[in-house]
């Protein structure tokens, strides 16, 4: 009888401290939603691009992680709930969500955005740095795919290589020809390399410190050094290949196949998760008090509190993402079963 006793007194106590780790009850600790913006709703609008998707409910039952963040089914109601809002509201979310916060060590956020980079359709003296397409003959390094690339595999001409190698670090962004008119270059492929950070060599071998270690200071040093840019480029051996999309200039797809939101689309590690999820960040005081989506993935996203949130199209999402460097843990919500 003791042994009973002592065994289910252990259970308890487990399940209480999983809970505590992992789960709680927004209806009793709705403090982390209270500081989330619900002015300017979009999030109706963002959940539905997950619950219309039918590879996000085939995708979420086939990642290692079911059913931790929920089951096909309480998803599918959720979104059949959603469905018949006018808004998504803080008493929404409080009514039908619990939170699952990540333990373990702090992770890092910082930021990705689309630049605008000068193109022509023709090589000259000016534009006469190569955008190129997928060629499963070029999975080489990055060096070796610059000597043997051929004219049939450029669909566009740069006049900045800095600025082209920053577009294939944030995967798309935006081309700008000398009439005005604008095109969207989306990803198309990478050669299979790994990704090297040259932000990291450059704290490395002592060129910036760490303390003003920020993008303009990555930009502002290569274009002090021209001499070494492209041996400090070649250090990542990753290439990435692109691809002309609409001149309708709307914000890039992510990894998940849906246009990413600024503020609010996330890229994520997909060891960890699946795509179309939703979190808070745990960070105090933080400028963007908003719901997060895993729309999108990236080489350097690596572990379970890692992300890298989305900010736009141009020069001030680019100074936006830039500067952003914060410690972070996610804190995702899952609805009820």
């Amino acid at each position: 009888m003791f042994k009973v006793f002592l065994l289910r007194k252990i259970i308890i106590t487990i399940s209480y401290c999983l809970f505590s780790l992992f789960g709680e009850d927004l209806k009793s600790e709705p403090i982390y939603l209270k500081s989330i913006d619900f002015n300017r709703n979009k999030y109706k609008d963002i959940f539905m691009k997950s619950c219309d998707d039918k590879d996000f409910f085939r995708n979420l039952k086939k990642h290692n992680s079911y059913p931790r963040f929920g089951t096909v089914r309480s998803w599918k109601k959720i979104c059949q709930k959603i469905r018949n809002e006018n808004e998504i509201t803080y008493n929404f979310l409080k009514e039908n969500f619990y939170l699952k916060k990540n333990i373990g060590s702090y992770g890092i956020l910082t930021g990705y955005y689309a630049p605008v980079i000068e193109v022509s359709e023709d090589f000259s003296d000016e534009y006469k740095y190569p955008i190129l397409k997928y060629n499963k003959n070029l999975a080489l390094e990055r060096k070796k795919i610059l000597q043997v690339y051929s004219q049939e595999d450029v669909i566009l001409w740069t006049n900045n290589k800095v600025n082209l190698f920053f577009m294939q670090i944030q995967g798309s962004g935006v081309g700008i020809f000398e009439d005005g008119k604008r095109i969207n270059i989306e990803y198309g492929g990478n050669n299979g390399f790994d990704y090297y950070s040259i932000g990291k060599e450059l704290l490395k071998i002592k060129a910036i410190k760490s303390e003003n270690m920020s993008l303009d200071a990555i930009k502002a040093w290569l274009w002090k050094n021209p001499s070494r840019i492209d041996e400090i480029f070649n250090l990542n051996e990753r290439f990435i290949f692109f691809k002309k999309g609409s001149s309708l200039i709307q914000n890039p797809k992510g990894a998940m196949g849906t246009r990413l939101y600024e503020y609010h689309s996330i890229a994520i590690d997909t060891t960890f998760y699946p795509y179309g999820l939703v979190a808070m960040f745990s960070i105090k005081n933080f400028e963007y008090n908003n719901l997060f989506f895993f729309h999108d993935t990236g080489k350097a996203i690596k572990g379970k509190n890692r992300a890298d949130l989305y900010f736009g199209i141009g020069k001030n999402a680019e100074d936006l993402a830039g500067d952003l460097k914060k410690k972070l843990q996610l804190i995702l919500l899952v609805p009820y079963n």
